[in-house]
């Protein structure tokens, strides 16, 4: 008895310290990652080099049956673990098809990027409860295909991976409507993907007699009519590798495609922002377009147009190693140079006016509009010019940059001068009379004021400090 109790307790040490460990390893993982460097990496390596969207179109009719369904599954787990579904290979979405109902998008293309997870997902899959249906409506699931691959290839699930449709069906299109009507549409989808250059292959799978009635129809539907796969429901089970492997090359077959770089070769962005920020958003367009299997990666690799940016120069480098129609291999690359500034005015404009003797108590001025070292809008405009009183005022020129932010420029505005009342006047060649202005006399004679009248003392007195009286004249009355 007491041996039994010491290997439960040595068999619950050692589960212990794994788990510690495996949640040591987590932890350094989630740390290492948090400080910006890479996680603890898996060490095995694609067997190939695989990077495509598939989207495969499943029949789930009620004639494959739940037995059969077991082998369609084994292939599809097969078909994952041989085309290299990882976040940057190739990538996976399902569709289903019967009656009406249960015919629908199961899965996103890039839903799940992990083959593990994908091999689990299929695994729970349960036929009789969420995909059997007694009809097989291929054209209502090429109608779901078109909306998810609803841009030309290769700009859906993304931008520069090459679309696929894979179509696994063991008979003709069947509706309540009739065989005919749901042929044409299955005709006229998969034309609209052809169009839109999504390659579709074929599978015809069940009794050969059978498969001979209907594989020219998939033919007709697919990109390439000599390569429509097929296999008996008998042979699938032990065959499934075979099959697998019959349908890489038309998976995975890389297409001859060109890259070129949009605009000038080398692609300028500058964007400003306003004093004191750290950093702004900068947004361009892509650099380089590819067509064909032809793709370009980016550095910064998860850089994308509406980042931020901090003060300075920043190089956005769009790259290509592709073979392209003549057979040449061509390496490209196609920079985005970006400079991020801060947006800012002119040193402080300042305008002196003066008044002219004569006028009112203000003074005309005028003034070159403030030029921001950055394209900015003015918000509202404003004149350029205006009457002011004496002394200093600051007009003040508001713009609207890149509808990002706002700027105010500031010009200060000085106007001296001195007043006879409410009329401006010079001092060195005027004189102030109780608010009444007059020249002044450089006659060589001490002029003065008399209330309001300039006067010569030597011809004319003032009485009672306002009465001017001609000489000899006498203040009395």
């Amino acid at each position: 008895m007491m041996l039994q109790w010491l290997i439960l307790l040595t068999l619950f040490v050692h589960n212990s310290l794994a788990f510690g460990l495996y949640d040591d390893t987590d932890d350094y993982d989630l740390w290492r990652r948090q400080l910006g460097g890479p996680g603890v990496q898996p060490t095995s390596k694609p067997e190939n080099d695989c990077r495509k969207d598939i989207l495969v179109v499943l029949d789930s009719s009620q004639s494959v049956g739940a037995l059969y369904f077991k082998s369609i599954r084994n292939f599809l787990i097969t078909l994952v673990e041989k085309l290299n579904v990882r976040k940057d290979g190739t990538q996976i979405g399902f569709i289903t098809f019967s009656n009406s109902t249960r015919t629908k998008k199961l899965l996103d293309v890039g839903e799940k990027t992990d083959a593990t997870e994908l091999i689990d997902w299929l695994e729970k899959l349960s036929y009789e409860r969420e995909l059997m249906g007694d009809y097989t409506r291929t054209g209502l699931a090429f109608q779901i295909a078109n909306n998810m691959f609803s841009l030309k290839s290769p700009s859906n699930a993304r931008n520069t991976v090459e679309d696929v449709i894979l179509l696994f069906t063991d008979g003709e299109p069947h509706s309540p409507h009739g065989n005919y009507g749901e042929r044409k549409i299955v005709e006229t989808e998969t034309n609209k993907l052809k169009e839109k250059d999504v390659t579709i292959v074929g599978v015809a799978v069940g009794i050969p007699a059978q498969i001979k009635t209907f594989k020219k129809y998939i033919q007709s539907w697919v990109t390439d009519s000599s390569e429509v796969a097929e296999t008996s429901w008998d042979t699938l089970e032990k065959d499934v590798d075979e099959l697998v492997n019959k349908l890489f090359n038309p998976l995975c077959k890389p297409e001859a495609g060109e890259c070129s770089c949009k605009g000038d070769s080398a692609a300028t962005v500058t964007a400003y922002m306003k004093k004191g920020e750290i950093t702004t958003q900068v947004e361009w367009l892509d650099a380089m377009e590819c067509t064909g299997s032809a793709s370009y990666t980016m550095n910064p690799p998860d850089a994308k147009s509406g980042d931020r940016f901090g003060l300075g120069k920043h190089v956005i480098t769009y790259s290509s190693s592709y073979t392209n129609n003549a057979g040449k291999n061509i390496d490209l690359i196609c920079p985005v140079q970006v400079t991020v500034a801060t947006c800012e005015c002119p040193s402080i404009q300042t305008v002196q006016a003066h008044h002219l003797p004569g006028v009112d108590k203000t003074s005309y001025a005028s003034w070159t509009e403030p030029a921001p070292n950055c394209p900015a809008k003015p918000n509202p405009s404003r004149a350029h010019s205006g009457w002011f009183y004496a002394g200093e005022t600051t007009v003040t020129h508001k713009y609207r940059v890149a509808n990002k932010f706002d700027l105010e420029c500031p010009v200060k505005i000085v106007v001296p001068g001195e007043f006879c009342g409410n009329t401006a006047y010079d001092p060195a060649t005027q004189v102030c009379c109780c608010d009444k202005v007059s020249s002044k006399k450089n006659d060589g004679h001490s002029h003065r004021c008399c209330g309001q009248n300039y006067i010569n003392p030597g011809k004319k007195m003032c009485c009672q400090g306002n009465k001017p009286v001609r000489l000899p004249g006498s203040c009395r009355p």
